[in-house]
């Protein structure tokens, strides 16, 4: 009887021994690893974008040659999701396998924008031909009649927006681009230079004061009110146009002139209109 409780005694602490040791040779097989490479499709450096196990919420950062590795990942389908500013956001499915290393390669695409707006000029009936730049970029383009412009595909970041014609101030504002972005319409002034002088007699010695010039199809208008017959326009911007010269009584002269060209001084003498019935 003794002998038969030893047996069965000896027979149980075996087999203690033989569970114990079962099932611990492959516990390291049971996760994987994933490496790989990041881009960006604009050629700027990755370093620093994120990497991250959705599942587990481990991330990581890629280094200067865009390299990252995830350890110790639960073998089976995994997603990854990489991430960094100014980029379109990515996931993939990746299949981890148990012991082994799983090597990928990630781009991710910068994010795009339009940029658009209205920039007019000063005193002027057409606004085209405005040069309109995001500086230190090949963002480039003029205006059309109506001084819209529009730049497509503009990766967000902070610019500035110059514009600039002949004859006009520039002017330059900071541009934060995050979005599609309206520009609030702009206008840029005439420089303040006299563009357009001279002087207006009348051929039979009457006082010059309230003769009236325009710049014919423009606002530019003014009237002398002094005995010399002096008159002048400022900020008129560079170009070919029609001054206009009147007096009650007096025959109109009309003539053709230039802003901006080796002739800016004009004089005029204004007839008495005989035909005119007092």
């Amino acid at each position: 009887m003794r002998m038969n409780r030893c047996g069965a005694l000896v027979a149980l602490l075996m087999a203690v021994v033989v569970v114990q040791g079962c099932g611990s040779d492959d516990s390291g097989d049971t996760a994987g690893t994933v490496t790989g490479t990041v881009t960006l499709d604009d050629g700027e450096s990755p370093e620093g974008v994120e990497v991250e196990d959705l599942d587990t919420e481990d991330t990581v950062l890629a280094d200067a040659q865009g390299r990252f590795t995830l350890e110790n990942l639960k073998a089976g389908s995994r997603t990854l999701m990489a991430v960094h500013p100014g980029y379109e956001v990515q996931q993939l499915e990746v299949e981890v396998k148990r012991g082994k290393t799983t090597d990928i390669s990630i781009t991710l695409k910068r994010i795009k924008h339009k940029v658009s707006g209205t920039i007019q000029l000063e005193g002027a009936s057409s606004h085209e031909g405005i040069t309109v730049t995001l500086e230190d970029t090949a963002f480039s383009t003029t205006t059309d009649a109506q001084g819209r412009f529009v730049f497509e595909g503009v990766a967000p970041d902070v610019y500035f927006l110059v514009a600039s014609k002949d004859g006009y101030e520039e002017r330059t504002s900071v541009l934060g681009v995050t979005e599609d972005t309206v520009v609030e319409p702009w206008t840029l002034s005439a420089i303040a230079d006299p563009s357009l002088l001279g002087f207006v007699f009348l051929t039979d010695n009457a006082s010059p004061v309230g003769v009236t010039l325009a710049l014919e199809g423009t606002a530019y208008r003014t009237t002398i009110d002094d005995e010399s017959g002096y008159f002048g326009f400022t900020n008129v911007p560079p170009g070919d146009y029609t001054l206009v010269v009147s007096k009650q009584g007096y025959i109109t002269e009309t003539r053709a002139v230039t802003v901006g060209g080796d002739v800016w001084a004009y004089n005029f003498s204004l007839q008495p209109d005989t035909g005119l019935v007092e």
